[in-house]
């Protein structure tokens, strides 16, 4: 559904953000993923560093708590 203001028309669109709207600007703030890099030492070979890693597992945790047995389901492109 489309909506019609002054000429231009707008699109009938929700996006739900969830709770990561909040969480992900906290751990920010806080600098989780770096307060973790600096008390781990960096490895050349990953792709990502441990304190972005287990920053999006807190996160995960955070926003949508599971087992941790179905965090790589959770994981997974949909």
């Amino acid at each position: 559904m489309a909506i019609a203001w002054q000429g231009a028309e707008l699109a009938d669109e929700i996006l739900n953000l969830g709770p990561l709207a909040l969480i992900h600007p906290l751990l920010q703030r806080l600098d989780v993923a770096g307060v973790i890099d600096r008390h781990l030492p960096p490895d050349p070979q990953l792709e990502f560093s441990y304190g972005q890693v287990l920053s999006v597992l807190l996160a995960a945790r955070l926003s949508e708590p599971t087992a941790l047995i179905n965090v790589p389901a959770w994981a997974e492109p949909p």
